[in-house]
């Protein structure tokens, strides 16, 4: 659903900003998935 797809890209900009650089900051889909259980973002 749309709302899944925001809250996905939310969780992923979050793990993105914790790390420095550009593409190597983007986490791959496990740890965005893992952020989103943790109920994080």
């Amino acid at each position: 659903t749309p709302n899944d797809a925001l809250h996905f890209a939310c969780a992923a900009g979050a793990l993105a900003a914790t790390r420095p650089g550009a593409q190597p900051s983007l986490g791959d889909r496990a740890e965005v998935e893992a952020l989103m259980a943790q109920g994080s973002a």
